[in-house]
């Protein structure tokens, strides 16, 4: 009984480890078009949906990078990170 317990919980956090391995390349994957769509909406001027801009700063630390110099450089989108959280500013 011991054996079955203990088996089914290794397989169960082995599931989980291969769900979380997945996820994290899925999203190392799209970076590169994540980027692009970056850079075309800071040469263009356009505003960006917030849960985009939300969903790129969770996934990758570069990607915040470049999402701080947009915002420093388009404060009319209404959106500022403060203490490493993106946020919606209201006037």
């Amino acid at each position: 009984m011991y054996f079955e317990l203990t088996a089914l919980s290794i397989f169960g956090y082995l599931s989980s480890l291969k769900a979380e391995f997945s996820r994290e390349s899925g999203s190392k994957k799209e970076q590169p078009e994540r980027m692009q769509k970056l850079k075309v909406a800071g040469n263009s001027r356009q505003n960006l949906r917030f849960d985009f801009l939300q969903e790129c700063w969770s996934d990758d630390p570069a990607l915040q990078i470049v999402i701080k110099k947009l915002l420093a450089k388009f404060p009319q989108w209404g959106l500022v990170a403060v203490e490493g959280v993106l946020v919606k500013w209201e006037e």
